[in-house]
């Protein structure tokens, strides 16, 4: 993460410029009405002319890829759609609501009758909150009605989250550009029974915007209150992400890259190389992958023959442990990674940290093809060193065909790219020619992306993709007479 100061100076720059500009803009764009139109400006051009800039400036991304969601559909006794909700793009936890105003919205003021009783905007908001939470009928309104409508959505946006997601929003701020209100603890202050402390409210005007962003960047910066997990980590960059009370479990894995090898004058064939990975899940259902960066080991069609592919293994086993070591130290806590059994699947984009039936053991690396991260469990890959069962005639093209249950015209005499993609030639101990089994498996295979051909029992998943009375039921071995 950057120096801190670097970042106040950075974010004070960016505001100053930000307060002209939109100063600027709005000023030439709604000092002359037209036909007898309203000259302020609506939420719309407060957001597209601020407020896009403002949390852009605070790191919160909009449109697709980014970690700020627009108009979000949320289910209540009415469905409602918030103007902003920042996530943490690991979980989609939710993390800052924004609501908000046109440009010219008044901002929040005492009831004429009650303005001796207060000293700051950031009690009034607070009195105004204890209205709207309180049951006593005799209460006098502490503002208007429609600082008590403002204030009593906002109150709700932050209920409606909590019950949908499980989460209350770490922030929550109500804004016309010209004005910002800052709620650092929206559930202490919306959601609690006791009484509102001004101290969690925060209140600021344009015109002291830049003379206050250390505060605004304080409480609202992405970096600080959520920051994003890196793609990778290596072992001694782990502390700043994790503490010892945060890890719930972790587990072994791989990220593999499949490449093609070759020349297409001869023959183009499949390498895969693998690099050790060590998977921490958080209790907030985040995933940290930890990675040397030179620990990839690559597998040619040239070195599968049972010696090289007990080297391989070797060395792979010899990698992950130095990786588990390593960690281990960083966080200051023995890490045993544990059986895929208890791995719960990698969030989908639109479940995250959300159990699936079909849990997701491999993702797809968004930016690059053919590259994807596999969990592994207590295993140190998903290939075995050989398979569980020695001996199995359905690894041969020929022996299938002559029970009528052969893959394809022909055997696979070389590793094959596409159509199917497979790794491992036919007679190898690691390759099925089943046809019956390949078909079986079409929709559970865990690899099927860069290898559709490995036989079942010579791969780690055997047991997350069939059932124990299923692999009872499997032919392999001995061909039936």
């Amino acid at each position: 993460m950057k120096n801190l100061e670097v970042r106040k100076a950075e974010f004070k720059r960016d505001v100053e410029a930000l307060v002209q500009n939109v100063n600027d803009s709005m000023s030439a764009e709604y000092t002359a009405p037209i036909d007898g139109l309203s000259s302020n400006p609506l939420e719309h051009t407060t957001r597209r002319n601020f407020l896009d800039h403002l949390f852009e400036a605070l790191g919160w991304k909009l449109g697709t890829g980014g970690n700020t969601r627009e108009e979000v559909r949320i289910k209540a006794n009415t469905v409602q759609f918030l103007d902003y909700l920042g996530v943490k793009k690991e979980t989609n936890t939710p993390i800052v609501l924004i609501e908000a105003k046109r440009w010219s919205e008044p901002h929040i003021v005492a009831a004429p009758q009650l303005k001796a009783n207060f000293s700051s905007k950031s009690e009034i908001v607070s009195a105004a909150i204890d209205y709207i939470l309180s049951d006593d009928a005799e209460l006098i309104a502490p503002v208007s009605t429609g600082w008590i409508d403002i204030l009593t959505q906002v109150k709700d946006y932050v209920k409606d989250i909590a019950a949908n997601t499980g989460h209350v929003v770490q922030r929550a701020v109500i804004t016309s550009g010209k004005w910002l209100i800052i709620f650092t603890n929206p559930g202490a202050t919306f959601l609690s029974d006791g009484k509102n402390h001004p101290d969690r409210i925060l209140v600021f005007e344009i015109e002291n915007y830049v003379e206050h962003s250390s505060d605004i960047l304080k409480w609202l910066d992405q970096k600080l209150i959520a920051p994003d997990i890196p793609d990778i980590l290596e072992p001694q960059r782990v502390g700043p992400y994790v503490k010892p009370q945060n890890i719930l479990k972790c587990f072994s894995g791989l990220h593999v890259r499949y490449e093609r090898s070759g020349s297409e004058k001869f023959s183009i064939r499949p390498q895969i190389i693998v690099y050790p990975v060590l998977i921490i899940e958080r209790s907030d259902g985040a995933y940290l992958k930890i990675a040397r960066r030179d620990d990839g080991l690559g597998l040619t069609p040239s070195n599968c023959t049972p010696a090289s592919m007990t080297e391989h293994h070797a060395r792979i086993q010899t990698a992950v442990e130095r990786l588990i070591r390593e960690t281990s130290h960083v966080v200051g806590l023995e890490l045993l990674p544990e059986p895929l059994a208890e791995f719960s699947g990698f969030p989908t984009e639109h479940q995250r940290g959300v159990p699936i039936p079909n849990k997701q053991v491999l993702i797809a690396e968004p930016k690059v093809a053919d590259e994807f991260l596999i969990a592994t469990g207590d295993a140190p890959h998903f290939l075995l060193e050989t398979p569980r069962i020695a001996e199995c005639e359905w690894h041969s093209w020929n022996a299938c065909h002559a029970n009528g249950n052969a893959d394809g015209d022909n055997a696979l005499s070389s590793p094959s790219i596409k159509n199917p993609r497979s790794y491992f030639i036919d007679g190898h101990s690691h390759h099925c020619a089943n046809r019956a089994l390949i078909l079986l498996r079409e929709e559970r295979c865990k690899i099927a992306q860069f290898e559709e051909r490995l036989c079942c029992q010579a791969c780690s998943f055997l047991t997350e993709c069939w059932s124990d009375a299923e692999r009872e039921g499997m032919p392999c071995g001995a061909l039936a007479n």
